[in-house]
């Protein structure tokens, strides 16, 4: 529960927000804020609550610019650190197994098409479905030119 002094504490913050363009200062209220909601049932003055929240995290943003003053990422850079990225390499079989859930296709195609995305072949799934290879690779195209159909509908939804 709010005290009332704590509740008149954080509407001034949020007025004094609304005027704020600075970062800076944003943030700092943003601190104070957090610091009035940790501490609601103080009863102090809200003038007196809202200059030491202020004040406090004006310490904290000041000693975290102090920090990022002394490490930077640009000297790693200069010595030859590499921050590039990379790509997951399971990410693409996630990409297609979410692309295959959402198609919309009979549960047997979509059955086909996360065994064919797992590196199954054609004569594995032929003897696993009990036909012959020749209609599987039948049904393998058949399958993929609906999925294919399927393609510009869920790039847009997506």
């Amino acid at each position: 529960m709010f005290s009332s002094e704590a509740e008149s504490a954080m509407l001034g913050l949020q007025r004094r927000a609304v005027q704020a363009h600075d970062i800076f200062e944003l943030e700092r209220i943003d601190r104070a804020l957090d610091e009035i909601v940790r501490n609601r049932a103080k009863s102090s003055p809200p003038p007196f609550q809202v200059r030491s929240a202020l004040a406090n995290a004006g310490k904290v943003l000041k000693e975290r610019r102090a920090t990022a003053a002394i490490y930077s990422l640009e000297q790693d850079v200069a010595a030859g650190q590499d921050y590039s990225g990379c790509a997951d390499p399971g990410y693409l079989d996630v990409e297609y197994a979410d692309w295959i859930d959402r198609a919309p296709l009979p549960v047997a195609d979509q059955a086909l098409l996360r065994r064919l995305v797992a590196g199954d072949e054609a004569d594995a799934l032929a003897t696993d479905y009990g036909i012959s290879e020749q209609r599987m690779r039948e049904r393998i195209s058949r399958v993929r030119r609906k999925a294919r159909s399927f393609l510009p509908v869920l790039q847009a939804t997506a």
